[in-house]
């Protein structure tokens, strides 16, 4: 229900667009959209089940040096950090940064949880500067940036623990029809 979104949205300040309040003026416009909307009170001070910043899903990348990883993110993608907890060995136990409007999490492999690797697509305002700048940082190219049929401008590299980073720009919105008819054409 989209009158509960809004609400739980204001509850834990989620949503910029509705302002900032302080606690005692959140709580009374939280009270007055509860009443006109018809929604316990109650329910609607719960917190909510996302952390603030983050969206329903929420990569996690667990590899050898996290710490290499992290330069990596800052040299490419500007992230901004958002948790750094070491151990006392000074190695990197869980961290979170953010890329944009998404959040990635990391750490160091160990014990059950072993380095591994994965695959992530990051929009980004230019596919060339982003890419050049991931290859300076040490990652290997998967594919130069070129245009795709889908609408995107997009390149591929790969970080020095495996991951896969498809670096992409929207440079057109098409339908689901232009994207399938494109896609017959590609592979024909």
């Amino acid at each position: 229900m989209v009158e509960q979104l809004a609400l739980n949205q204001l509850v834990v300040g989620s949503n910029p667009s509705l302002g900032t309040f302080s606690p005692n003026r959140r709580e009374g416009a939280v009270i007055a959209l509860a009443r006109a909307f018809d929604i316990d009170f109650n329910d609607a001070m719960k917190t909510s089940y996302i952390p603030k910043g983050f969206h329903t899903v929420t990569p996690y990348l667990i590899v050898s040096d996290a710490e290499r990883l992290v330069q990596f993110l800052r040299d490419v993608f500007d992230v901004q950090e958002v948790i750094l907890m070491k151990n006392p060995a000074g190695k990197i136990q869980h961290a979170a940064f953010r890329i944009g409007d998404s959040m990635v999490e990391l750490a160091n492999g160990h014990g059950e949880w072993a380095p591994m690797t994965a695959a992530l697509h990051v929009y980004v305002p230019d596919t060339d500067a982003t890419y050049a700048r991931a290859i300076r940082a040490g990652g290997t190219s998967l594919h130069e940036p070129k245009d795709m049929f889908y609408g995107e401008r997009s390149g591929g590299v790969k970080d020095a623990f495996g991951n896969h980073w498809y670096i992409a720009t929207q440079t057109e919105e098409l339908s689901d029809e232009e994207i399938r008819q494109r896609a017959a054409k590609e592979c024909a």
